[in-house]
């Protein structure tokens, strides 16, 4: 959010938003996303590295509806992942996904 006009496609996985919920929603509150092209976010369901999978799906969910309030539907995809884990294996396995969204859909 911070550098949103330098990089314009951001691909945000298995977001820990919930060590620093308030001040990440302020973050997208008051930043200028107009330069944004694509932002891809997703959590697994069964994340549980930190904190508990309700953890990370409730603060995915507040920082996508916050980021909703600034970018369109067609620039902002949110996917809560059936099964998904929070390790490289998981995140290995949705990366051709990301990709594909960020920069050929």
């Amino acid at each position: 959010c911070k550098y949103a006009d330098t990089f314009t496609r951001f691909g945000c996985v298995s977001g820990a938003y919930f060590v620093s919920l308030d001040p990440l929603k302020n973050l997208v509150k008051e930043s200028d996303l107009s330069h944004v092209k694509k932002l891809y976010i997703d959590t697994g369901d069964e994340e549980v590295a930190g904190g508990d999978s309700s953890d990370y799906i409730v603060s995915n969910t507040i920082i996508y509806e916050a980021l909703a309030k600034k970018l369109t539907q067609d620039k902002l995809y949110y996917k809560i992942i059936a099964g998904g884990k929070h390790n490289e294996a998981d995140w290995a396995a949705r990366l051709p996904n990301i990709l594909k969204y960020l920069y050929w859909e």
